[in-house]
């Protein structure tokens, strides 16, 4: 039977192919033989009323009893409104994949979210800190130049160096800038980068910008060491310039105590590890494990986070103070805070280790 080629012209001239061989039919050559096509494989398709044929990527309908055998392969006469027919359905199946695969994505993404969520959740919750930003971890300190501020513009920038030379840290220190009242650090945005900040300022009253810049990176959970004078860093006295702004909470919210005041001056304190703190890795070095401070102590008893841990105190005549504790904020930030940093301390080993292992801490590093 020689197939009806009215409806050949459908089909890509490339599929044409030579006349079948004696003895498989009489064709005339005309026109419209290129509607027969040479087919790999025929799938069939019970949905369909006639099979699917295809070859190399290409497709047709064929009725079963058109399909003519060539040796291994086939000659087709395609039916156009079969072909139709598939098309419409292929659309409406390539419609249905696509809804299914952007639900499918959409469904992944929100699961992914979900998981990472639920991860960091339990990182916090477990008082895990965030990663570090850096290979090596950057420390922001902010020093303020003042005559009861302790000299720290003269000791923290050579302990600064020391932790970028021996212990391979990236240093900042900010030294601030401007009367109490209208007081600013320049390059506070540094802030965004640093994995430590480390408080060693006096009763400094900041702009609205750079105190958020303070309490969004403490939000991040980001940890916090505060030397001596940080329990009252930005606690002022008298007025404060428009558009600055005093945050006395930083004392009992992120540090953990009151500033209820100090010992005098001109007898010192006596330094003394806590006894049940001795296997804490902050107290690594602290031998012998009492000393003089020629600083004064700091009044805080008793801590407002009832939680903290207590690692050193200070004694004046019979009066005992907590002078070195860690604790976590409420947003989990890892917080170590000493009273100690009188000048002559940076010289004392017992401080110096107290201090780099401190920073170690609250890194979540271990201390060497």
């Amino acid at each position: 039977m020689t197939p009806d080629l009215r409806h050949a012209s459908s089909l890509e001239e490339d599929d044409a192919i030579p006349g079948p061989p004696s003895g498989s039919g009489t064709m005339e050559n005309k026109s419209g033989f290129e509607a027969y096509r040479p087919l790999r494989e025929t799938i069939r398709d019970p949905g369909l009323r006639s099979s699917i044929v295809s070859r190399r990527g290409r497709c047709g309908i064929v009725d079963r009893e058109r399909i003519v055998p060539f040796g291994r392969r086939y000659l087709t006469f395609i039916n156009p409104r079969d072909l139709r027919d598939l098309r419409d359905k292929t659309s409406e199946t390539k419609k249905r994949n696509m809804s299914a695969y952007r639900k499918l994505n959409a469904w992944t993404a929100t699961v992914a979210v979900l998981l990472l969520t639920i991860s960091v959740f339990n990182a916090r919750a477990l008082n895990a800190p965030l990663p570090l930003q850096n290979d090596k971890p950057h420390i922001v300190f902010l020093i303020s130049e003042d005559p009861d501020n302790y000299e720290a513009t003269r000791t923290i920038p050579v302990f600064a160096d020391l932790l970028k030379r021996e212990h391979g840290f990236k240093v900042t220190v900010l030294l601030g800038e401007g009367d109490r009242a209208a007081f600013r650090f320049p390059g506070l945005d540094v802030l965004s980068q640093a994995d430590l900040l480390v408080v060693f300022c006096r009763r400094v009253a900041l702009s609205h910008e750079q105190i958020n810049m303070i309490k969004n990176y403490l939000k991040r959970g980001k940890p916090v060491v505060g030397i001596r004078t940080a329990n009252h860093a930005f606690t002022v006295r008298g007025e404060i310039s428009n558009g600055y702004e005093a945050w006395p909470e930083f004392v009992s919210d992120i540090l953990g105590c009151e500033n209820r005041g100090y010992g005098p001056q001109e007898l010192g304190t006596d330094v003394a590890m806590v006894p049940s703190a001795k296997d804490n890795p902050i107290l690594k070095g602290f031998e012998p494990a009492q000393w003089h401070s020629q600083g004064s102590l700091y009044l805080v008893a008793p801590l407002i986070d009832k939680d903290a841990i207590v690692l050193v105190t200070g004694k004046v005549q019979e009066k005992v103070e907590p002078i070195a504790w860690t604790r976590f904020t409420a947003d989990k930030s890892r917080v170590f805070y000493t009273s100690l940093g009188f000048p002559s301390n940076f010289g004392v080993p017992q401080f110096h280790n107290l201090l780099v292992n401190g920073i170690y801490w609250t890194l979540n590093l271990k201390a060497p």
